[in-house]
């Protein structure tokens, strides 16, 4: 089961919010149409999304990811160092906590930030039009694109020690992968044999038929059937200029999930109001 986090405005309270269809009752996270006017249900529907410039009346309203932060409390001294984040973060349908308990949150995610920075870099691929972070290095070798041919369903793909892709259900001979090596270096590989047929720290891609090209200056270059791609809102994006860098470690890239805790954490300190857990 999944959990998301929501922190509410002030918009109704304040007098913002354009007026209700009917009168309404808020409950924790939703809102319905008062007893006796539930015919309503629709219009407060749509009235919720519009009413002020919070859709559903969210500040912040995000998934929960909390894996790869807990492992990371685990290894810089557990609950007896953080001992907030590892007792507040919820379980499914465990309710609310306070602005408080979000302001001490906040404390203990910039004190284990900066444990981590110190001790180590990572290696960022970087969208140089968005400034997004699009890649994060995890490993000495990280994959970040699979072949874009398509695939059976269902499948299994496995690598072996030299990069070599197979898979359930077949391997079409042009296939290719792209990895990112802890030295910031991006390189795309045959998925036959693992041979690297392309590097470099920064390039440049676009579409060419049913595969691509990456290109690093007027002489090197590759067609390849591993595109990076980028997904924000629930949209996938295929960026143009990228550039693979050395940075010191920041957690709400490098681990999945800090920065919409973050968000979260921030908004119900700034409102006063709780995070409700749904």
């Amino acid at each position: 089961m999944s959990i998301d986090g929501v922190v509410l405005c002030h918009c109704v309270e304040q007098g913002v919010a354009a007026e209700p269809p009917c009168p309404v009752v808020f409950d924790q996270r939703w809102v319905y149409p008062a007893m006796g006017f539930e015919r309503y249900k629709h219009e407060v529907r749509a009235w919720s999304k519009t009413a002020c410039p919070h859709p559903g009346f969210a500040l912040a309203d995000e998934p929960l990811r909390r894996v790869s932060l807990l492992e990371a409390i685990d290894s810089h001294g557990g609950a007896d160092a953080f001992p907030v984040l590892t007792s507040s973060l919820p379980a499914p349908d465990e309710g609310a906590f306070t602005s408080e308990t979000s302001a001490l949150c906040l404390r203990e995610l910039d004190r284990l930030a900066g444990m981590m920075r110190a001790e180590s870099t990572m290696a960022v691929l970087i969208d140089v039009d968005s400034g997004d972070a699009l890649r994060v290095n995890e490993s000495a070798d990280t994959l970040i694109s699979l072949p874009r041919f398509p695939p059976g369903n269902p499948r299994v793909i496995t690598f072996d020690e030299r990069h070599r892709m197979s898979s359930t259900e077949g391997l079409n001979p042009r296939a290719t992968t792209t990895w990112m090596t802890a030295d910031a270096v991006v390189h795309v590989r045959s998925a036959a044999t693992g041979e690297v047929c392309f590097s470099s720290q920064e390039f440049t891609q676009a579409p060419a038929g049913d595969e691509w090209i990456f290109r690093a200056g007027p002489d090197r270059s590759v067609r390849h059937s591993s595109p990076i791609t980028f997904w924000a809102m629930g949209v996938e994006r295929w960026p143009v200029h990228m550039r693979a860098e050395i940075r010191p470690l920041d957690i709400d890239v490098f681990l999945p999930g800090v920065a919409e805790l973050r968000a979260l954490f921030a908004a119900s300190v700034l409102t006063g109001n709780s995070v409700i857990w749904y």
